[in-house]
């Protein structure tokens, strides 16, 4: 199971930076040692954005956070 799915926009919680979840860790995997990932990209980079690869366990770790659930923690004052 995973927690974020394709198209989810995420939020990259020390830099606030915005993301979309191109892949999901079912079908995403880093080739040494077909470790299961996400592959994403930069919402604030334009026409030809960037494509990253992180390992799901960094994804999942609290690094990020899907963006309507970090809106409601900021405005209703609870800090990441």
């Amino acid at each position: 199971m995973t927690m974020f799915k394709t198209k989810t926009r995420v939020v990259h919680v020390k830099t606030e930076k915005l993301y979309e979840i191109l892949s999901t860790p079912d079908k995403c995997f880093i080739e040494n040692g077909a470790v299961p990932a996400y592959a994403y990209t930069s919402l604030e980079e334009g026409i030809n954005p960037r494509i990253w690869v992180r390992p799901q366990s960094e994804m999942e770790d609290g690094r990020f956070q899907a963006q309507d659930e970090w809106v409601k923690a900021r405005s209703s004052g609870l800090a990441w």
